[in-house]
């Protein structure tokens, strides 16, 4: 903090106008109750813009003079400790004077600061100073060094300084600090620690995000391969289909085209071919029309034939059947002979003899037809399956032609 070199009041609580001098390194203030201690210590503490003692204020200060208005004056050290700037910066001057005005507007008191370069006195601050608010002025005497806990140790009551007893060694040290402005330091090193541990939580946040991103870029570049083959395959396939698969289809369609001229060819040529076996088969219609005549003309004949045949067949079975009645009725003659005995046996022997040569000859007759009813047998099982029902004698004719492999043709 900065020194304080001197201090005027004027019209302050019953005094009219006091001046102290306070450039000692310790300054102590002793006297009985009623003295005016506490009134000095207030009147400091109103010109450093700090509250009074207990629950008094300026104003009742003011107001037992009787006077409309009342100054408070001090001279303070502006000069340079170290490596700090001036405290009062940018005021450069050795000296700078605080003031304090206490004025009655309005019927309410009202009070004023000011800080001027140099020493300046009452007479002067009043004609030419620039005046502050509370607010701006404690921000210029924290800047210039009456830090927060200096402010907490003018705030103590008088007699109340073994409260200080009371405050924790951190406290205390805290308390050192301030007062002898090295708290900064501290405060600007704990300020970097929380800085560092701050970064120290932001970078590995940074990390994580870091990771996150990373994977997400991982993500992103495979949704990008994955777009590339995409557009890769998306190009191939509009090439193959406006390109390659016009070009293959094309050659195809030539390869198929030369194929079909070549099967033209043949075609062609199986066309004329045909067209000349048509010529000739055309040639050959009349005749083959003809023979169709003769054949269904041979055809009624035979089926006319086959009537006659079956009418034949029919007959001949008729004559069997009769022949084996015959044959029936001899027999049981035969047998009534022998049951009649040898009366009738001239008689019955005649029948009988009768009776033999009349089946020898129905057996002589009957041998033609057997072997007739057989050829017609034949003859309709050919007809049945399309075939020619030549007569015995016609075929053996053709048999034997066939076998000398002499050409022949039956008539119809």
């Amino acid at each position: 903090m900065f020194p304080i070199l001197s201090l005027e009041l004027v019209h302050w609580d019953y005094w009219q106008r006091v001046s102290l001098p306070l450039d000692a390194a310790i300054v102590a203030i002793v006297g009985p109750n009623g003295s005016g201690k506490t009134t000095l210590l207030d009147g400091l503490r109103t010109l450093l813009g700090q509250d009074c003692s207990k629950k008094r204020d300026y104003k009742r200060y003011v107001r037992k003079n009787g006077q409309p208005y009342a100054w408070l004056r001090a001279v303070v050290d502006n000069r340079r400790h170290g490596r700090r700037t001036h405290p009062f910066f940018p005021i450069l001057a050795d000296r700078v004077t605080l003031a304090c005005r206490i004025e009655k507007k309005g019927g309410d008191w009202t009070h004023e600061y000011a800080v001027v370069e140099g020493e300046a006195s009452i007479e002067q601050l009043a004609a030419a100073a620039q005046w502050l608010g509370l607010q701006e002025y404690r921000r210029r005497l924290e800047h210039a060094g009456l830090s927060r806990a200096i402010a907490r140790v003018l705030s103590l009551e008088q007699g109340q300084t073994d409260k200080l007893c009371e405050f924790s060694p951190r406290e205390l040290l805290d308390l050192v600090f301030h007062v002898f402005g090295d708290k900064a330091v501290l405060e600007r090193y704990q300020e970097a620690r929380d800085h560092q541990r701050q970064t120290a939580l932001e970078l590995a946040a940074v990390a994580g995000q870091l990771q996150r991103l990373g994977a997400e870029v991982e993500k992103l570049n495979g949704q990008v391969n994955r777009y590339r083959e995409w557009r890769r395959l998306s190009d191939e396939r509009i090439a193959l289909t406006s390109e390659i698969r016009p070009r293959v289809e094309h050659h195809y369609l030539r390869e198929s085209i030369r194929m079909a001229g070549v099967q033209l060819i043949g075609k062609r040529r199986e066309h004329a071919e045909a067209k000349a076996q048509l010529a000739a088969l055309e040639q050959r219609l009349p005749r083959q029309q003809a023979e169709v005549e003769r054949t269904h003309a041979a055809l009624a004949d035979w089926d006319a034939q086959l009537v006659r045949l079956q009418l034949d067949k029919e007959a001949v079975q008729r004559r069997e059947t009769i022949a084996a009645t015959e044959l029936k009725r001899r027999d049981a003659l035969l047998a009534a002979a022998v049951q009649a005995g040898a009366a009738d046996a001239a008689q019955l022997s005649a029948q009988l003899d009768t009776r033999r040569q009349r089946e020898d000859h129905l057996r002589l007759q009957c041998l033609p037809l057997k072997e007739q009813l057989a050829e017609l047998d034949e003859r309709i099982a050919r007809l049945l399956r399309g075939e020619r029902a030549d007569p015995a004698e016609v075929r053996a004719l053709t048999e034997a032609l066939a076998a000398a492999g002499i050409g022949h043709r039956l008539l119809p």
